[in-house]
């Protein structure tokens, strides 16, 4: 299984912070962003061993977190270079955004459940 690391976030957080300074942030890669910050105090705290129970957060996907991760900025960088570029929003740009969104959901989901804080079902808290 693939595993998520602090360094790794940060890294992904310093790329995604440069594409907003620059104004080529897509919204769902936006998204992400904020999905890795809240993620980042966590796994620090993992790293530091200061956490309780499960020594990981474990990927909602088989493909794990490394994978999920290039999957989803992949996906991020298409919708970003076929929009600023002015392409046409096609069905496939729509799978892309809502598959972004699905995975964003399920990741903090996944880590709200961790923290005891379950969202309802319409996401709110």
């Amino acid at each position: 299984m693939n595993k998520l690391t602090a360094e790794k976030c940060r890294e992904f957080i310093s790329v995604f912070k440069s594409l907003e300074k620059e104004g080529h942030l897509a919204l769902t890669s936006g998204y992400h962003l904020q999905a890795l910050e809240i993620a980042l105090p966590i796994l620090e705290q993992q790293e530091r061993g200061e956490q309780h129970g499960s020594d990981f957060i474990k990927c909602a996907w088989p493909c794990g977190w490394q994978e999920l991760l290039r999957i989803s900025m992949n996906d991020g960088a298409f919708l970003a270079k076929d929009l600023i570029e002015g392409g046409e929003v096609k069905d496939f740009h729509r799978h892309a955004a809502l598959s972004n969104t699905d995975r964003l959901v399920r990741v903090i989901s996944a880590i709200m459940k961790l923290q005891g804080q379950p969202p309802n079902q319409n996401g709110e808290q």
